[in-house]
């Protein structure tokens, strides 16, 4: 006889938790705008640009060095990148695309509460949902979303993406 149960749990899961997820959540959102909600959903499924042939978080890729917004702007920065770096693609995109998971809790608050455990959980399920966005958003690319520690110099646990 074919099993007729099966509890599949999300990868958000707390275990040992003894609660109801969504009452928690709604806990969250009560003390917190609608548009924080956007904000913190858009951690999960982050912008990525392509110019020429890489791939970058489109906010990481605005914001270093000197921000840009513009297609003559992106290029340049890409020509410096690609100066910098001797045309290395995989150096060039992990020097934009690298994040430390650490520095997104570097409140005052976050710091008496770091939980190395609960950061790792948070890097993985970070890490499944932009291997769903990037696979999705450029489904002929080999890209690579992975974490690690102190990867290109960044504090901590990081998150990556970059083109095999």
């Amino acid at each position: 006889m074919k099993n007729e149960y099966e509890y599949i749990e999300s990868s958000v899961s707390i275990q040992g938790e003894n609660f109801f997820k969504l009452d928690c959540v709604e806990e969250v959102f009560t003390r917190i705008a609608v548009k924080d909600v956007f904000a913190i959903a858009y951690l999960f499924s982050p912008d990525f640009i392509r110019i020429k042939d890489y791939i970058f978080v489109a906010d990481f890729f605005n914001r270093y060095g000197k921000k840009t917004a513009s297609l003559s702007e992106h290029l340049k920065k890409v020509k410096r990148l690609e100066k910098t770096y001797n045309g290395d693609r995989l150096k060039i995109e992990k020097a934009i695309n690298s994040w430390s998971i650490h520095d997104f809790f570097c409140s005052e608050f976050g710091l008496k509460n770091l939980n190395e455990e609960y950061i790792e959980r948070f890097g993985n399920i970070l890490v499944e949902h932009w291997r769903t966005r990037v696979k999705t958003a450029f489904p002929d690319r080999d890209i690579v979303v992975e974490l690690g520690y102190e990867i290109m110099g960044e504090l901590g646990l990081t998150i990556t993406v970059y083109q095999r």
